[in-house]
């Protein structure tokens, strides 16, 4: 333990989650202050000994341990404009655009012919655009916010290509706050959402817009 975590209050609790059937269920948790963290039981023990979290000290730099996802519950208010928090890396394959081409039913042949992409400016498959929008934004999904949802997605642009063998990883940054003209419960967040790939170039960008509830409103003002 380090004397942060240490100095840190840590409990052992429950959580319900519905699963597939419509099922509530309790499930073991762990929190730190307001931190959830949702433990599959056959993983309690392991990860009883190696929970450090440098989001003690760094609420913004929260990773993922194994395929454990951090819930940080923030309200409108709690935002700060500018702050930043980075993916972990996920390495693009080949599969990954043969499986995404099956899903979504575009097999042009920018995307699955290696002969054909010979004769084009890149020389071999770029990566369907959507399939780095659905990986880039996915690898930001290790923290998720009881009191946002998405409401949606603008200025989606794809500046470079991806290919099999890339590693991207994504950036998010809270790029704005305002009010929501319909909805007085709760504000507009806009994250800035950026994609790189290994060599530091932007392969996608767009503004996440998340509604999210107002403490105001919670505490009954």
């Amino acid at each position: 333990m380090t004397d942060t975590l240490a100095a840190a209050k840590i409990e052992r609790t429950t959580c319900r989650v519905c699963n597939r059937s419509g099922y509530y269920k309790l499930v073991p948790t762990k929190r730190v202050g307001r931190i959830e963290l949702r433990i599959p039981q056959d993983r309690m023990t392991e990860l009883e000994s190696i929970l450090v979290f440098r989001h003690i000290q760094e609420p913004a730099n929260q990773q993922m341990i194994g395929n454990i996802a951090m819930e940080k519950e923030e309200y409108f208010e709690d935002y700060v404009v500018g702050e930043k928090r980075q993916s972990l890396g996920r390495t693009i394959t080949e599969t990954d655009i043969v499986i995404h081409a099956g899903h979504s039913g575009d097999y042009y042949p920018h995307h699955i012919d290696k002969e054909f992409c010979a004769t084009q400016p890149f020389k071999k498959p770029v990566a369907h655009g959507t399939m780095t929008f659905a990986i880039g934004v996915g690898l930001t999904a290790t923290q998720i916010n009881p009191r946002a949802f998405t409401y949606g997605y603008e200025r989606l642009r794809f500046p470079n290509p991806v290919h099999a063998g890339d590693t991207i990883r994504t950036t998010v940054t809270v790029g704005s706050k305002s009010d929501d003209p319909k909805r007085p419960k709760f504000g507009r967040v806009v994250e800035i959402t950026e994609t790189k790939n290994q060599n530091g170039k932007t392969v996608m960008y767009c503004e996440h817009v998340l509604l999210v509830e107002r403490k105001e409103m919670q505490n009954g003002k």
